[in-house]
């Protein structure tokens, strides 16, 4: 006799159309499945005999295939799927990342920008609103989101939006900074919560951010932003050039070698050099 169950940081999902799917809950990463492959991984739940001569061999090839990716695990008898692992379907259509403006304000003026995002002209959501905002999220099945503003950094209650989002098991992958709020202590926080977002900055070029952004102290702070990142947090800056009609953004610094992440692809950072 031979038990398998799915280790525990997989959970059987589904969405409308795409039924089928195999979420990573450490990544966020999602892997949408042929019918063959479903059947094989739901006799994984450490109640089914996966040896009986009545399972198809091709069934049998597909579960010795995932033991050895490190999908499954062979268990006792009865030693079955946690709660969170089991299959759950979504009365929603697949939505690879959300990205969500938490804020109207910003901490700064700058003339480009299309928010006018100082005064928060379309109003702020309260507490409540953006809670509310979460548990939809989670609903419907979103995995992974980004956090811009405005300048998200500036609600007082921005680390209750990522303690929310990570009970929900909603992966952060991107947080849309100017900077200057990013500092020792949000870094030591994150990083508290094992959770490592790339941050995407934003940088007009020497001369004219200050001018831009009518503040002076604002190259040096997003300056100094970038240089202060700490171990595993990935910096992107966006260079935008006067008198251009696009954007160019420059290469990453980061402190962790280059890597391939199952919801971004390459990487295109290079390690900083301290």
């Amino acid at each position: 006799m031979m038990f398998c169950r799915l280790k525990d940081n997989f959970l059987l999902r589904g969405w409308e159309r795409l039924p089928y799917a195999l979420v990573n809950s450490q990544t966020g990463g999602v892997s949408f499945l042929n019918a063959e492959t479903w059947d094989a991984l739901t006799l994984c739940d450490g109640t089914v005999d996966v040896s009986l001569p009545v399972i198809p061999a091709k069934i049998r090839s597909i579960i010795a295939e995932a033991e050895r990716q490190g999908l499954i695990e062979k268990c006792e008898s009865g030693h079955g799927l946690t709660e969170i692992q089991k299959y759950r379907k979504y009365p929603a259509r697949y939505i690879k990342q959300a990205h969500w403006s938490i804020t109207g304000r910003c901490n700064y003026r700058c003339k480009h920008c299309f928010m006018s995002a100082p005064s928060a002209k379309f109003g702020e959501m309260t507490h409540a609103q953006i809670m509310d905002i979460v548990n939809q999220l989670a609903d419907c099945g979103v995995m992974n989101v980004s956090l811009t503003g405005g300048e998200p950094l500036i609600r007082d209650d921005f680390m209750e939006i990522v303690d929310a989002l990570l009970e929900c098991g909603i992966h952060i992958r991107t947080i849309y900074s100017n900077g200057a709020l990013v500092n020792e202590k949000l870094l030591r926080e994150l990083d508290a919560r094992n959770i490592h977002p790339e941050f995407n900055m934003s940088y007009d070029g020497k001369g004219w951010h200050g001018r831009t952004a009518r503040r002076k102290a604002l190259v040096t702070r997003n300056q100094r932003s970038r240089r202060g990142s700490r171990p595993g947090i990935c910096t992107l800056q966006g260079l935008r050039l006067p008198n251009r009609s696009r954007d160019v953004h420059s290469p990453a610094q980061q402190t962790h070698p280059q890597r391939k992440h199952p919801a971004h692809g390459q990487l295109r950072c290079q390690k900083r050099k301290d």
